[in-house]
């Protein structure tokens, strides 16, 4: 569950109700990891939500008690410290940022949501994925590739762009808009500053 699954402040021992809880008790198929572990084939995927301020979230991932022999894959939902937006401007964290890579990589996978901009790295063997937007949501996204991650049995991943989702599009005037599924935008005018 990301902060805008939850309908109240998360913390680990008091969690917020989510949307995402209530959907996969209503869709078959549909798997909340919260706080908990589901297996795939050799795979065992741990799940933490968005919690609130980040309060606690690396001595939880610390307790987390992994199988040997099997790969483990940690999702989590909060900001990458040093993780850069769309924007290209530098997105606050309220983690140690030396702390919180020595608690992920126990692990040989890492999807975090929460930061829209998709990349990936690597800490020692572990790859993280900043899994980003699926689609452009706000006009700092506008000249971002938005999409999806593939990700294979041996836990390698690659990023796919999706190709026609609607994306922000800067205009001068309103007879430029174009009759398409695109979000318009009006560029703002650029203001004369005259020093005194």
């Amino acid at each position: 569950s990301g902060n805008h699954d939850q309908s109240k402040q998360n913390f680990i021992n008091n969690e917020s109700p989510s949307y995402v809880k209530t959907l996969a008790k209503v869709f078959k198929g549909l798997i909340c990891i919260d706080f908990s572990k589901h297996t795939h084939n050799n795979i065992d995927i741990y799940g933490v939500p968005y919690i609130t301020h980040d309060l606690g979230l690396i001595e939880y991932i610390n307790k987390i008690k992994l199988e040997k022999g099997k790969k483990n894959i940690l999702m989590i939902h909060t900001t990458m410290p040093n993780a850069k937006n769309t924007d290209g401007i530098e997105v606050h964290s309220n983690l140690h940022q030396t702390e919180f890579y020595d608690a992920l990589q126990r692990f040989d996978l890492v999807l975090c949501g929460h930061i829209h901009s998709p990349f990936s790295f690597k800490i020692g063997k572990t790859t993280i994925v900043q899994v980003g937007a699926p689609q452009q949501q706000r006009l700092t996204d506008k000249n971002s590739d938005m999409g999806y991650w593939e990700i294979y049995d041996d836990l390698s991943v690659k990023f796919v762009p999706f190709k026609d989702y609607p994306k922000f599009v800067e205009i001068d005037n309103l007879s430029e808009k174009l009759n398409d599924k695109n979000f318009y935008v009006i560029k703002p005018k650029k203001r004369e500053v005259i020093e005194r």
